[in-house]
């Protein structure tokens, strides 16, 4: 349901795109119950088709945004937190874990990975990262020009 990209404690991690901020915070987990850590959550508004999406930011330290904030893109939100420990959800390696969710907004936080007995989440309501934002910012260059 995304990527886990490895990277360096501390590195910041910055919106994709103008949008607001739908939720921030620390999920606590334990040892024996891994969980998102840090998380954030962004709405955005696909300028091209008008349609909502949200990018979402897992495992991380220092989170530099609140519910409700307007973001833009580049804005810092956070940093990837050190492994192992509650900002990182006690992975154990730091990564930042980033998903492109397309389905109902419930206000609820977003699970972070597939439990298809669950019924919380759909694989079709998860996009391929990279492949979105291509198709994205291909679609803003165009009504830009």
């Amino acid at each position: 349901l995304g990527d886990d990209i490895l990277a360096e404690p501390g590195t910041g991690v910055v919106c994709i795109g103008d949008g607001n901020v739908v939720w921030s915070e620390v999920r606590l987990g334990t040892p024996d119950h891994r969980n998102w850590g840090g998380i954030v959550v962004v709405e955005h508004t696909n300028s091209a088709t008008g349609l909502l999406f949200y990018s979402v930011y897992g495992h991380l330290a220092n989170l530099a945004v609140s519910q409700g904030a307007e973001v833009s893109i580049g804005d810092q939100i956070g940093e990837v937190a050190s492994g192992d420990t509650p900002e990182n959800g006690y992975w154990k390696l730091p990564h930042l874990h980033f998903g492109i969710y397309i389905g109902p907004w419930t206000q609820k936080v977003l699970p972070g990975y597939a439990r298809p007995f669950e019924g919380r989440t759909k694989f079709s309501w998860w996009e391929n990262p990279k492949s979105f934002i291509e198709i994205y910012n291909q679609a803003h260059l165009n009504l830009s020009a």
